[in-house]
């Protein structure tokens, strides 16, 4: 006589959390909340994603308003940055540039992540011939300078926020493709992949209901440490010259200001209102991704 039982015999963690789902939100939310200077980054961030939402309501003067009368004045009630040698308002755009410099940083590791992620999950879990092209693909671009190599890029596609980003997003997805493909590397060794398997499960199934939602608290944390550093590489790219072209407001063609020893010593306001705001925002992030890193943890307490 056969004897039914309700317990598998395999467990899928991923399916465990979807039942599960509200007690894992909190859960979640109790783990991120404990790390204080991860809350600290979100507010951060908040503070800084709702400014350069609200820019027309927050910088009610035009960051391209020229006013050559006012040019090079200090921070005052009227301009609170002060002005620029143009007399255009800084608080305005250093607004303004955040939303900039905030949609490269965003749309750069979007486009790094999916390529990572396709190419890691597929190099870790598919193996042979697979996994040797992309990781001998990974190593020629990781024996060269990145940033060098980014700067000829942008160079020939042209300075623009798009092609700045598209540049950003297809050179720096190596060293995070790495991270994934050792991830899936000790998931398809899991049993409930195993299990999936031993039933006739196809590897682009295997992959898309079972690795992938396994990879999401990874991707999260690795996105949120890679926004920071798009923002400074975009930063970097418009101080020389090579990003987002002027007029447009960046965070890093506003800091380009500073390439002369006149405005550092001179005219101070000139960059470093931006310069704090693209410090802060990359500290918010990386404080985000250290508490998210905390709170994905399965070996942390409850």
């Amino acid at each position: 006589m056969a004897v039914e039982t309700s317990t598998p015999l395999f467990e899928d963690p991923t399916r465990t959390a979807q039942r599960d789902q509200g007690f894992f939100r909190s859960r979640f939310w109790r783990r991120f909340s404990a790390n204080k200077v991860g809350v600290i980054g979100l507010i951060i961030v908040s503070i800084l994603v709702f400014l350069s939402a609200a820019a027309p309501l927050v910088a009610p003067i035009s960051p391209g308003k020229i006013d050559p009368f006012v040019g090079f004045q200090p921070p005052s009630a009227t301009h609170w940055f002060g002005t620029d040698e143009t007399g255009r308002d800084i608080w305005s755009r250093t607004i303004y540039g955040g939303r900039i410099s905030l949609f490269v940083g965003l749309m750069a590791v979007l486009l790094r992540s999916g390529i990572a992620l396709t190419l890691g999950s597929l190099s870790g879990y598919m193996g042979g011939i697979v996994d040797l092209i992309v990781q001998r693909i990974v190593d020629i671009l990781l024996a060269f300078p990145t940033f060098i190599f980014l700067l000829i890029l942008v160079s020939i596609l042209g300075p623009s926020i798009a092609n700045v980003f598209i540049a950003i997003g297809l050179l720096s997805w190596p060293s995070e493709a790495r991270l994934y493909r050792s991830r899936v590397l000790s998931l398809r060794q899991m049993d409930f992949v195993l299990a999936a398997r031993s039933i006739g499960a196809s590897n682009v199934r295997i992959l898309r209901r079972h690795i992938m939602p396994n990879l999401v608290g990874f991707a999260l944390v690795a996105m949120t440490y890679g926004i920071g550093g798009a923002i400074l590489t975009e930063a970097g790219i418009s101080f020389l010259g090579l990003g987002v072209p002027p007029p447009t407001p960046s965070w890093g063609n506003l800091i380009q200001a500073a390439n002369t020893l006149s405005v550092l010593e001179n005219f101070w306001w000139m960059w470093v209102a931006p310069g704090i705001m693209m410090i802060a925002c990359v500290l918010g992030f990386n404080f985000i991704g250290d508490a998210l890193r905390d709170a994905f943890d399965p070996h942390r307490g409850r």
